[in-house]
């Protein structure tokens, strides 16, 4: 998969979830957090490639999604959150949905072959 590839996946996974990741972000990661996404997305859509600051950007947002970042200190702030609110499924959806992203788009240094022979590096 080549670098525009790679990034027309993480751009299309963003944008048809916009709405729901940003309620999720929001939920678990506060403003900021909400900034940080905001920040991925503007850039993957100003940039013609796909990067490594894009992939941890998206690595970032897995680790979100799938409670990795919490910090003992806000376990306090997710008690809060009613388990039985449809957000927590679109939570676990789209932790599911990013990490099968991810996992398409490989690892860094993964890529098909271009036409000179070097190799794809995002």
């Amino acid at each position: 998969m080549t670098k525009t590839e790679k990034r027309a996946l993480a751009l299309n996974f963003l944008s048809r979830n916009d709405l729901q990741l940003q309620n999720a972000v929001l939920l678990l990661g506060g403003a900021h957090a909400l900034w940080q996404l905001q920040r991925l997305r503007q850039s993957l859509a100003k940039s013609a490639h796909f990067t490594s600051s894009h992939r941890n950007g998206l690595n970032w947002l897995q680790g979100l999604l799938s409670l990795t970042f919490v910090e003992h200190d806000d376990t306090m702030d997710l008690m809060a959150i009613d388990p039985m609110d449809p957000a927590v499924d679109d939570v676990c959806l789209l932790s599911e949905a990013c990490d099968r992203m991810l996992k398409c788009l490989g690892k860094p240094g993964d890529g098909a072959a271009k036409a000179d022979g070097q190799m794809d590096a995002a």
